[in-house]
């Protein structure tokens, strides 16, 4: 069998050519390549999106984790404070039947609104204040619940008779956090409104 044989002129001859489908290929592949390209970027950005959402939870629960540390240190450092903080009760050798209540700040920060009741509601007679180290014999203030205690200072609350009631300690530490020291030295957070009954000048 013999093969046609096509003339090397016709070869030349493009006119003969049927180019009207290569506008339609032309844009075809054009189209795939502008959608492969699409898809390439919204795969992408799809990835990029979820390593965004991975970053952003860590660095949540990293925050959260800091939060709780730095919540617990600082009252690990509240309670470290108030336990600085101490209560004696010894009789008044001079007086019968009388107390004297000594609240020493041996912490490194002041201590506010410091008082001592007896029975939660009986105010001292009188107040003195003097330094932890007996530096100095005191000043005695004329109205309480001291408006601050300073660190390394002695406040002693003088009562008179009490009867079999017991005296209660009260201060706010640094951070603001009320305390409720019984005359077992045992504290507990309170409210701020507590042991604020005055004394002195501020009695009725």
């Amino acid at each position: 069998m013999k093969c046609p044989v096509v003339s090397w002129d016709v070869l030349r001859d493009t006119s003969q050519i049927d180019w009207g489908s290569a506008p339609a290929w032309f844009a075809g592949v054009v189209g795939a390549v502008a959608a492969y390209g699409a898809l390439a970027t919204l795969r992408s950005q799809n990835t990029q999106l979820r390593e965004q959402r991975v970053f952003i939870a860590d660095q949540a629960r990293v925050l959260e984790l800091q939060r709780e540390e730095l919540s617990a240190s600082a009252e690990q450092r509240r309670w470290e404070q108030a336990r600085s903080v101490v209560m004696v009760i010894a009789p008044n050798k001079r007086i019968g039947h009388a107390w004297t209540v000594t609240v020493r700040n041996a912490s490194t920060a002041p201590v506010r609104d410091v008082n001592v009741l007896y029975g939660g509601r009986i105010p001292a007679e009188r107040v003195t204040v003097h330094g932890i180290d007996a530096s100095w014999l005191g000043d005695e203030t004329s109205s309480w619940p001291l408006p601050q205690l300073a660190s390394l200072e002695v406040a002693e609350f003088h009562f008179g008779d009490v009867g079999d009631r017991r005296p209660y300690a009260y201060f706010t530490d640094d951070a603001g956090q009320r305390w409720l020291m019984d005359p077992g030295m045992t504290l507990k957070p309170t409210d701020l409104s507590d042991g604020m009954s005055g004394g002195g000048n501020d009695a009725d």
